[in-house]
């Protein structure tokens, strides 16, 4: 966790110094250039962050530094407990493939499901273990983003109120066949309220969510 917490403050510097290089437009031909033209200075910074540790990203047509998955696992996946590597696996999912961007949930109803089934699991495993917070605030984070949605992707509907359906036939699947997970026991509770409100969005859903999700 501490090799985590330093890497995430190092990502963190290392794009505040990018930002305001000023030779960021021309680093940034690596994501946007009119004339299609990627300057060698770009692809050969490209190169060395790379071989420190990081990988390029982008969004909305401009570059930044990630973290590097195979950076994190190397030398690490052998080295410790079952666990840990659960976590660790699930933790550099998160970095591969976002859940969410633009403020807008980018992954399909049944992997956001999905995906807070598994930190449930995990979360049931680490109470006394160092990442537990970060696990907790993982599961929770799902289950504010399959209860609420974000702003262009709410779970209830702009105009009808209702609650995504793709959404309930998910949550029901998953109660269904885990009955006794972390996840179906939260998904149990929301979805009977849901329904004793005709599953759309009323002060009890919001008065609910408020408590449950601070």
């Amino acid at each position: 966790m501490r090799f985590l917490d330093e890497y995430g403050k190092l990502e963190s510097d290392f794009n505040d110094i990018l930002f305001n290089l000023s030779s960021y437009n021309s680093l940034n031909t690596l994501a946007y250039s009119p004339g299609g033209i990627v300057y060698e200075g770009a692809l050969e910074f490209k190169k060395q962050a790379k071989n420190n540790g990081f990988k390029k990203a982008q969004s909305e047509g401009m570059i930044y530094w990630a973290k590097n998955t195979a950076f994190i696992k190397q030398g690490l996946i052998e080295s410790i407990d079952a666990i840990s590597v659960e976590f660790i696996n699930l933790y550099c999912n998160e970095i591969d493939t976002i859940c969410c961007e633009d403020a807008a949930i980018i992954i399909s109803e049944k992997k956001l499901i999905e995906r807070a089934f598994l930190w449930g699991n995990l979360l049931e495993k680490t109470y006394i273990l160092d990442y537990n917070d970060v696990v907790a605030s993982e599961f929770y984070s799902y289950l504010s983003l399959i209860y609420r949605g974000q702003d262009n992707t709410p779970s209830f509907d702009w105009t009808s109120g209702q609650f995504n359906s793709h959404l309930s036939e998910a949550i029901t699947e998953t109660i269904n066949n885990f009955p006794n997970s972390k996840a179906a026991k939260e998904f149990n509770e929301y979805l009977e309220l849901l329904a004793a409100e005709s599953f759309k969005k009323t002060d009890k859903i919001d008065e609910y969510l408020k408590n449950k999700l601070k």
